[in-house]
């Protein structure tokens, strides 16, 4: 017996386009909220890595960096 794919998943009926964007320095006020949605992909670990190592060797050499932290974020 074959099934559809909204049986399968749930699905919302619209998506729009900051649906799947979670801001984090926006979520502070709502920690369980944010803690039951955002899930830490391995691309977000290294890319939080990364980001920390840019932070490190620029505090080291007291120079100022730039970085953009982009990963995959799924929500559930």
């Amino acid at each position: 017996m074959s099934k559809l794919i909204s049986e399968l998943l749930d699905l919302p009926e619209r998506v729009r386009k900051g649906d799947f964007v979670l801001n984090l320095s926006n979520s502070v006020n709502e920690p369980q909220k944010t803690l039951e949605r955002y899930v830490v992909t391995p691309q977000l670990v290294e890319c939080f890595n990364d980001s920390l190592s840019l932070i490190k060797t620029a505090m080291e050499a007291n120079s100022s960096k730039a970085a953009y932290l982009h990963g995959k974020l799924r929500v559930r």
